[in-house]
């Protein structure tokens, strides 16, 4: 028999292999041994993270979206948002920028983003950010307050380079509905 545990004092994952016998005197005999299974717990939790989140920007991703939605009765509204010319701006002035220009979104979405709304990355310049026990007027008022961020300069500082950087975003309010067969259906819609 095998069994795996949690040893949190040491920090370690253990797997415990046990099994009975008898001795050639037929006294009863118990083995048990002990494997460090550590690091490929440390490898199944990596991989669980993977597939649910963007590694870049350390945000949930669609699929994981898609679970937060199913498993959320109170989740409501979906503001979808792209971000227009992030190629353009990659190609201008390098992926580094584009990629702090990112961080510079997220930290303000995030800052500034109602307090149990959730910002996923839904594939390069995609995000969502889901709602819930929201009214339609609220929600709206976000889409507003996005869109009127949009609107002013994202400040991104690299060692002495300060630029000022204008993007633009299409984004839309979307009521959740029940129903979608997968993550793919539902980002579709």
């Amino acid at each position: 028999m095998a069994v795996e545990s949690s040893v949190p004092e040491l920090g370690l994952w253990l797997r415990i292999n046990s099994s009975a016998g008898t001795w050639v005197d037929g006294r009863l005999a118990r083995m048990v041994a002990y494997y460090d299974i550590s690091e490929h717990k440390q490898q199944e939790e990596r991989v669980a993270f993977l597939a649910y989140y963007d590694q870049k920007l350390n945000l949930p991703n669609g699929v994981r979206l898609y679970l937060d939605i199913d498993g959320n009765p109170t989740a409501q509204y979906l503001i979808c948002f792209d971000i227009q010319g992030l190629r353009k701006i990659n190609d201008a002035y390098g992926r580094d920028t584009g990629y702090l220009l990112l961080e510079a979104i997220k930290s303000w979405v995030q800052s500034n983003a109602w307090d149990d709304a959730g910002l996923y990355r839904i594939e390069g310049d995609e995000f969502a950010i889901l709602l819930s026990d929201r009214m339609e007027e609220e929600a709206s008022r976000m889409v507003d307050t996005l869109w009127q961020r949009f609107e002013e300069p994202w400040i991104i500082e690299q060692g002495d380079i300060r630029r000022s950087i204008f993007v633009r975003i299409t984004a839309g309010l979307l009521p959740i509905e029940e129903g979608y067969a997968d993550h793919a259906e539902m980002i579709n819609t």
